[in-house]
């Protein structure tokens, strides 16, 4: 969990501010559409007027050729194909000193063939009305309004549905729903969105799994109390009845409290070790603690004539201490979890050999390998889970409970662990760490 943090920051840095992007380039695009459609619709009126120009002077014109050629009859008789609005502005009166009224258009004086002079002229009609307050065409201030509106839609829509999506995963994980996954509603989106999407769920099957653990973890924990504390009533009974066999009964008793004891105190660590609440401030010498407990567990274990050896790669000693930031508590119960784990199960004159070597990326790793049975290789990775019981006939027993917290200890401490075969027997359990050493 603590790497997911910064790996998700690194990540959310390279995401660019997807969305802040997309509403930067959005009303940024439709500015410069409607900017355009201006431009086009300023270009088009300009035209228009233009048009309309060369027309009123090609009717003045054709008027004054149709008057010079054959008067009044002849005028009348080119109008007959215009339309009612255009023979309603043109305009022919007889050239007495008439002033024809603003607005129109003019031409000068033409002469019939009667010689009478007229004075043709035509009506310009008024420009198309103009917005008073925005100095806009009423038709561009429309589109620009409904331009907006759909983009502003689409936009408020294509934020909210994803949140809304949201919004109902977050209340149905708050009712007690750990399945909701609300990533894969977000079909093909990638922008922070979704980004968010995926860390809730992150977050969600993060707290599913550990809930779970829990459950679990109390309910094997209820089962391995209840046979002590059968064995321990079963004792009492018997002193109860029976208090001649008093010193029997008390010896039963008290194996049964030291192991209670010591089932409480591995629940303890592993526990204290999956919530992360030792203090992790304290320089460890890890050359130092493997010699250490080598040295103690070696000394256990030469009753039952299994010999244990520390052998440290010269190019990681260095003569110089390793060091690793982290809990001295967790990474001694770690080392001595597995090592002792090893000496259970090795035969009468084994060997348990624990190496110290400088790995890939100046990362530290511990191996611990025995000369025992091992495992089915399909239950490498059951055997790290707590009270896992491996079938078979070389399974290994216990609480089972030395290597969860062997497990939980290294992830703590930014490692892994993890267990391997050997040849032709034995079991070897690999532990990587980052270490302090440049």
């Amino acid at each position: 969990m603590k790497k997911d943090a910064p790996e998700t920051g690194a990540r959310s840095a390279r995401l660019h501010n997807r969305l802040f992007w997309k509403i930067l380039f959005g009303f940024w695009l439709t500015f410069l559409a409607a900017s355009e459609g201006v431009w086009i619709f300023a270009s088009l009126y300009q035209d228009h007027a233009q048009v309309a120009q060369a027309q009123r002077s090609m009717r003045i014109e054709s008027a004054r050729s149709a008057i010079a050629y054959g008067g009044i009859p002849a005028l009348r008789a080119l109008t007959t194909h215009w339309t009612v609005q255009e023979q309603a502005d043109l305009h022919v009166v007889v050239d007495e000193g008439a002033h024809p009224p603003p607005g129109t258009d003019q031409s000068s004086p033409v002469v019939a063939p009667d010689g009478t002079h007229y004075l043709v002229y035509y009506h310009s009609p008024p420009p198309p009305p103009l917005h008073t307050w925005l100095h806009l065409p009423r038709e561009l201030v429309v589109l620009g309004v409904l331009g907006g509106l759909v983009y502003s839609t689409l936009l408020a829509t294509y934020l909210t549905w994803p949140l809304r999506r949201l919004r109902q995963g977050i209340a149905r994980f708050a009712g007690g729903d750990l399945s909701v996954r609300v990533r894969p509603t977000m079909r093909q989106r990638h922008d922070e969105i979704a980004d968010l999407a995926g860390d809730f769920d992150r977050m969600t099957e993060r707290i599913e799994h550990l809930v779970t653990a829990r459950e679990q973890l109390l309910h094997d924990v209820s089962h391995e109390l209840r046979s002590p504390l059968a064995r321990l009533a079963v004792a009492t009974d018997l002193l109860r009845r029976d208090p001649l066999r008093g010193q029997g009964a008390l010896d039963h008793i008290e194996r049964e409290v030291h192991r209670l004891d010591r089932l409480v105190d591995e629940i303890l660590t592993l526990s204290l070790a999956e919530s992360g609440m030792p203090p992790m401030d304290e320089y460890v010498d890890v050359i130092g603690l493997v010699e250490a407990i080598t040295h103690d567990v070696g000394f256990e274990a030469a009753a039952r004539h299994v010999s244990v050896v520390a052998e440290i790669d010269g190019a990681t000693r260095g003569g110089d201490s390793l060091t690793i930031k982290g809990s001295i508590e967790l990474l001694r119960r770690m080392l001595e979890n597995v090592v002792r784990n090893a000496v259970r199960f090795s035969p009468t004159l084994g060997r348990v050999i624990v190496r110290v070597r400088s790995g890939a990326d100046g990362a530290l790793e511990l191996s611990v390998t025995d000369q025992g049975p091992g495992v089915p290789a399909s239950s490498l990775q059951q055997i790290f889970d707590p009270f896992v019981r491996v079938d078979g006939a070389n399974s290994r027993s216990g609480h089972g409970l030395g290597l969860s917290i062997a497990q939980r200890a290294a992830i703590a401490h930014g490692g892994s662990i993890e267990a391997s075969n050997q040849r032709p027997q034995g079991l070897c359990v690999t532990i990587v760490l980052p270490s302090m050493r440049k």
